[in-house]
């Protein structure tokens, strides 16, 4: 027997089929979990045929009885009824029972769920993404908390009124009245946050940053293309989670990246930071600081 080797197997015929397409790991979840129901069978085996569906050939990675068994599934599914139509001497198919809705229990949250429609792979998506969402979570609000904080310790309890004058602050202030406005409407629900910051979205809090950059950068938020990059690289990932969609591995893994960079200038510039969110004298009228941004 021919010794295994990374470019045969399952594995293999499963790493060409994602290099091909591109889909992500729930993408092709789905995908095999549609084949299971045409007809139970093995995952690697459905991955296979996800795979020869795709135009990935499965005797190019399997040979021996993985694939014959392949094969043979192949063809079973070929002949496998399909719902919907009639048995060719005039009988109708049975009608489909309506499933009942299975219960879905998130035991880490004490949380359990009842949905008619969804499939086991959007469970599966949400579980996994719990674990990408508590860093977007902690990398916004921490970011959010640091320049609050120094925004109240340099300029006063009132610096949102009084000092984001530049031309996109006022875009960004806008935006912010529009969204209390929208929450005033409903009065049902819990008000977002207490201070018009906590209506901001992640790209925004870059626009507060460059309206005093002189208190910013690099002092507290680090060099300013770097918190720019910062800012910018995240962003999507947020846009996409948030709206409900699942983030593929990699993006999850970029993320916990850049909350451990962020933590990393958090840590070794804390003294610092510590110092600008700290009240002290307003700069004088006139200085370099005091008129930074106000253009």
């Amino acid at each position: 027997m021919a010794k295994a080797n990374s470019t045969k197997g399952f594995a293999a015929l499963r790493k060409a089929l994602i290099e091909k397409t591109g889909w992500s790991p729930f993408a092709l979840s789905r995908r095999v979990n549609a084949v299971k129901k045409r007809l139970p069978m093995k995952t690697k085996v459905a991955q296979a045929i996800v795979a020869h569906e795709a135009g990935v050939r499965p005797d190019r990675f399997l040979d021996g009885d993985d694939l014959d068994g392949v094969q043979q599934t192949i063809a079973k599914l070929a002949k496998a009824p399909t719902t919907g139509a009639g048995d060719g001497n005039g009988k109708r198919p049975p009608r489909a029972k309506i499933p009942a809705a299975r219960v879905f229990s998130f035991s880490a949250f004490k949380l359990k769920t009842k949905d008619p429609f969804l499939g086991k792979e959007k469970y599966a998506e949400a579980v996994e993404m719990a674990k990408a969402y508590p860093l977007l979570y902690v990398l916004e609000n921490s970011i959010r908390t640091v320049i609050k904080g120094a925004m109240e310790a340099r300029y006063g309890s009132d610096w949102w009124n009084t000092e984001l004058t530049s031309a996109k602050a006022w875009e960004l202030k806008n935006k912010v009245n529009e969204r209390l406005k929208k929450e005033e409407q409903q009065s049902w629900h819990q008000r977002r946050g207490a201070h018009p910051i906590d209506y901001v979205d992640l790209g925004d809090l870059l626009t507060i940053a460059r309206a005093k950059p002189n208190l910013f950068f690099p002092r507290v938020l680090g060099e300013e293309k770097w918190f720019e990059g910062l800012i910018g690289e995240t962003s999507p990932s947020r846009n996409v989670l948030c709206h409900m969609n699942p983030l593929a591995d990699h993006n999850v893994d970029a993320v916990s990246l850049r909350v451990t960079h962020w933590h990393n200038h958090l840590n070794a510039r804390e003294a610092e930071i510590r110092a600008a969110m700290t009240p002290a004298a307003a700069p004088a009228p006139g200085s370099s600081e005091s008129t930074a941004g106000a253009s």
